[in-house]
């Protein structure tokens, strides 16, 4: 028995030894490499010049103090190398670069906008995924290097390697379908065209609603759409066409996965003509946002590409839709499907999918909520990258929350909520205030409330009035070529105004910041301008006074579109709107 144990001490003390050697003769090997390096450093970039090579960093910012290469380009940017040339040192290369960043940026108090990461290697076989996460993700300017190098290790050449595509996690398309189904038997049929079709189109990961109609007097609610539909058109309501209309009982809602851009391309592939008739759209239209760009390419391939969805009848959707479907229509939801990973996620909320799908993750370009403990990067990444999403089309706002969120990251432990809503139409805020009396759900608007014990920041979006009286025929003039039809044009089906920062300036209306912070009981308020917090002694709302003091101009829109709206139960209907 002692000898058994004797042996396998021996066998573990050389084990170690044997691990020690190779690690030894791995880190020579990659001193050979550094050297050689530093030597030639326009192997990599002519614009570098070396530092020092095993750089010693003073502050303890790190457990390794010394950086294998430190340079610097004609631009006085610092450059990090790390040298890799084993696999399984290439695994600690990414940890490796955060803390030497960090370090830098200690030391010669650098903003991380002038620092430059490489990573250099002569192996990427388990570098490249690890390598591109940090590249796409972290913020971090970063470039690898695959390193050949001859017998003695000296460099010879050295390739630039492209970061692969990594997974952004769960991403919701806000282009969804909407099929209706009269009776159970085509909704059964419907639900297994579905899962056949969504796969065919490439399309693995998906959901599924299934729902059914509100219970209704069919003869009535056929009545109140022929009104509804004369109220659009200006005509007299068709009764007896309407009267003879089936009505559904069933409805499928789904919505997929996003894939990349270039994946949607190879689907239209498939049919010459529907992906020429894809180019050529986007071109004539001029879309080069790449996320518009995404939504046409959905398009074309959920309606224009065979093989099509079965249904009684079928209307695209939207988060906008899903709203005003459940809480407007008050369609009751019987059942969710998820497919493959959105089913394998056992963690994910059917509560969560519903918030995601009606836009609450900033996909609608207008909304999100959300709200969570400061207690890692990740989840407060996704939360900038939504909200970036839900102010896509207010560059002021969308630029004061970048410069926040820089201080409210640092606050670990604190409970953090958000919630915008953004508006692309300020006229429309105006008629739906007006119009629904409901003020809070129709006010654009921002608020990031962060707090833990006794200490509470709100960080608040609003708008400031400059006194400045609005005219209608000026505002028309200026923003509608003089013809109010465009202007009713902007309302139809969320109300998308492209000219809504020159209505803005035509009313003398902007967007506005605030700050409020509650320390021990005791409150403070700050105002946003020049990038820079000043105190002040009151919060403005510059759209109450604006529409307090110019009711008159709030009549003047109503009165333009008065023929176009009408009331259906407790709803009005206003251009495609339910408010």
């Amino acid at each position: 028995m002692l000898h058994f144990d004797y042996f396998q001490y021996l066998t573990g003390f050389y084990k170690k030894k044997i691990i020690e050697s190779i690690s030894d003769c791995m880190n020579n090997y990659e001193a050979l490499i550094r050297d050689s390096l530093a030597e030639n450093l326009g192997i990599l970039n002519p614009q570098y010049e070396l530092i020092g090579k095993e750089h010693y960093i003073a502050k303890g910012a790190t457990t390794k103090s010394f950086i294998d290469i430190l340079a610097k380009d004609r631009e006085n940017n610092y450059i990090i190398i790390e040298i890799k040339r084993s696999n399984q040192a290439e695994r600690q290369a990414i940890h490796e670069i955060y803390k030497y960043v960090e370090a830098v940026k200690e030391k010669y108090k650098a903003n991380a906008g002038e620092i430059k990461a490489v990573i250099a290697s002569t192996s990427w076989e388990e570098l490249l995924v690890p390598f591109s996460a940090f590249f796409n993700e972290s913020g971090i300017t970063v470039e690898g290097y695959h390193l050949e190098v001859d017998g003695e290790y000296k460099v010879i050449s050295a390739k630039r390697v492209v970061p692969c595509k990594t997974s952004k996690g769960r991403l919701l398309s806000p282009v969804h379908k909407c099929n209706l189904y009269n009776d159970e038997k085509k909704l059964k049929k419907g639900l297994k065209n579905h899962h056949q079709n969504y796969r065919l189109k490439g399309f693995e990961d998906y959901v599924l609603f299934v729902m059914a109609a509100p219970q209704t007097n069919e003869s009535d609610y056929k009545k109140r759409l022929a009104e509804m539909s004369a109220a659009m058109i200006g005509s007299e309501p068709d009764y007896e066409h309407f009267a003879t209309m089936i009505l559904p009982k069933f409805m499928i809602y789904s919505a997929f996965h996003r894939l990349p851009t270039k994946n949607y391309w190879e689907i239209l592939k498939t049919d010459p003509e529907i992906y020429k008739q894809t180019e050529d759209y986007l071109k004539f239209f001029k879309i080069k946002d790449q996320e518009a760009v995404d939504e046409v390419l959905e398009n074309d391939i959920l309606g224009t590409l065979k093989p099509y969805f079965y249904s009684d009848e079928c209307e695209s959707g939207s988060p906008a839709k899903l709203v005003k479907i459940l809480t407007a229509e008050n369609w009751t939801i019987l059942e969710i499907i998820r497919s493959d990973s959105l089913k394998a996620n056992t963690l994910l909320t059917d509560e969560k999918i519903i918030s995601e799908m009606m836009g609450d993750s900033g996909a609608s370009n207008a909304i999100l909520r959300d709200s969570f403990v400061i207690s890692g990067r990740a989840k407060f990444l996704q939360m900038k990258e939504n909200s970036a999403k839900a102010l896509k089309y207010n560059e002021v706002w969308k630029n004061h929350l970048r410069i926040f969120f820089d201080d409210i990251e640092s606050l670990e432990g604190y409970d953090f909520g958000i919630e915008i809503l953004n508006t692309t139409h300020i006229l429309l805020t105006f008629i739906l205030i007006a119009i629904s009396g409901k003020r809070n759900e129709h006010l654009p608007k921002y608020i990031i409330r962060v707090n833990k014990n006794a200490h509470e920041k709100f960080f608040l979006g609003t708008f400031k009035w400059n006194g400045k009286k609005p005219h209608l025929n000026a505002l028309m003039n200026r923003c509608f070529n003089g013809n109010p039809e465009n202007f009713i044009m902007t309302l139809n089906w969320g109300g998308f105004d492209r000219n809504n920062d020159a209505v803005l300036e035509e009313l003398g209306l902007s967007f506005e910041s605030y700050l409020v912070e509650v320390r021990d009981d005791q409150r403070k308020d700050f105002v946003f301008r020049n990038y820079r917090f000043e105190e002040v002694g009151f919060i403005e709302d510059g759209i109450d006074r604006f529409m307090n003091e110019n009711s008159g101009f709030v009549e003047q829109l109503a009165a333009i579109y008065k023929k176009h709206t009408f009331s259906l139960k407790n709803n009005i209907f206003v251009c495609g709107i339910w408010i």
